[in-house]
């Protein structure tokens, strides 16, 4: 392993020094014991450090595309499983990301050919490692060689490493553009040309270490916005987007330790979108936190006051939906380690109130090291299942839902897609 590309997730989180909140919150009724059948758990690459669905081979099943290092830290590969009708899964092929450690992935199809493609942000990988990889889709679930574009020049020697990525139509122009958070830079936005290609514009700078990134209009004035968290400064940062392709200047809110992954919904039913972070870091700037950090909206691109609720070990991704049908949006939480040996293989499941509060977390068994989770409808019932990426393990798991409440009822469109990295066609 080449160490000098490779820094591995525990060894960032030690960097965390803010202290998280933690609020006393009701519990509410703890989770049926079958919510998940038993993962099934399917081998891919090295260090698998994301996770995206979408239909890639166009046979109207899901499939997902993860994220896998390269063991030389410049080859990092994405790997495809492709879906069957019962949630099963089957190896696709592996393509080459374009860099050394893919930490981001957004699907989306850039060239209006009816195809998903790829949008890769990879972090690692050697002084000139690029930021941003877009690999075009041929509809078959295989994809083309990756169109590399670089990150800024930090310095002689480096360049800023990429982890986050979003897509909207930022200017308005009917094509898909994307947002890059880049390590010590900031967020650079490059505008799409509608045929797969993309132009660098502006970097804005952002806090300390700037890690995820979404796209919504957290204001309700039809433009798209950016929300960011900061893993070193323990913040989410907002960006108002001015719907000509630029942004405001950043405005910070307080989230727990090391914010790592983040996912925006209307978790209170008020109409308007919040945000909800996990938080890898401890309280005291260690390495494992235990807490997920809700910021409900205001409605004018401002947010109310943090809370945060329990969630496992070193939680490092979030997913949103109605897992048990009661048409309450919960929150499931991606936990990497359970101790100091990075022994985690857990994600927890938070039953939502309804008024934006969650219930204690309930465990269920993933692989070693859970680090991204989505929640899609991968099965032909009615309820969003899990899929997770497993850091330590080298693999990826399916937790099908088996919850007898949710299949009572279909969900909704918006209880089970979260469009920020499925194929959906909006980003509200």
């Amino acid at each position: 392993m080449n160490t000098a590309a490779f820094i591995p997730i525990k060894t960032l989180l030690t960097r965390f020094t803010a202290p998280a909140l933690l609020a006393m919150v009701a519990v509410a009724p703890l989770a049926r014991a079958q919510q998940f059948l038993p993962a099934t758990t399917y081998p891919i690459g090295r260090s698998p450090q994301k996770i995206a669905v979408g239909d890639f081979n166009q046979d109207g099943i899901k499939d997902l595309a993860i994220g896998d290092t390269a063991p030389d830290g410049v080859t990092g590969t994405i790997s495809i499983l492709f879906g069957k009708k019962d949630g099963s899964f089957r190896t696709g092929g592996s393509f080459l990301s374009g860099g050394g450690e893919p930490d981001g992935i957004v699907v989306r199809d850039f060239n209006h050919d009816g195809h998903l493609d790829l949008a890769v942000a990879n972090y690692g990988g050697g002084t000139d490692n690029p930021s941003l990889a877009i690999l075009l889709g041929v509809g078959d679930g295989t994809f083309g060689a990756p169109d590399i574009y670089k990150t800024e020049k930090l310095s002689q020697y480096s360049r800023g490493l990429a982890s986050g990525l979003a897509a909207g139509d930022f200017n308005h122009d009917g094509n898909l553009d994307l947002a890059v958070t880049e390590n010590s830079t900031g967020v650079t936005i490059y505008l799409g040309k509608g045929n797969g290609k993309f132009k660098k514009e502006t970097t804005y700078a952002a806090e300390v270490a700037p890690k995820s990134i979404i796209a919504r209009d957290f204001n309700r004035d039809g433009k798209l916005d950016l929300a960011v968290t900061n893993e070193n400064s323990d913040t989410v940062s907002i960006l108002l987007g001015n719907g000509d392709g630029t942004f405001a200047l950043p405005v910070s809110y307080p989230a727990g330790a090391g914010p790592a992954g983040m996912r925006s919904r209307d978790l209170n039913g008020d109409g308007i979108l919040d945000i909800v972070v996990a938080n890898a870091a401890g309280p005291d700037g260690g390495a494992s936190g235990t807490t997920v950090t809700v910021l409900l909206g205001v409605g004018d691109g401002t947010f109310q006051a943090p809370v945060s609720y329990p969630a496992g070990d070193e939680p490092f991704d979030v997913a949103v939906a109605d897992f048990n049908g009661d048409g309450i949006l919960d929150l499931a939480v991606a936990d990497v380690a359970a101790t100091s040996d990075e022994t985690g293989t857990t994600v927890s499941l938070l039953l939502g109130n309804g008024d934006g509060t969650f219930g204690a977390p309930t465990p269920y068994t993933a692989g070693a090291g859970p680090v991204s989770i989505v929640a899609r409808k991968l099965n032909r019932d009615s309820c969003p299942d899990l899929a997770v990426a497993n850091f330590f393990g080298n693999s990826a798991s399916v937790l099908l839902n088996s919850s007898t409440d949710c299949k009572k009822k279909p969900a909704t469109k918006s209880q089970v897609n979260d469009p920020e990295d499925d194929d959906e066609s909006s980003l509200n």
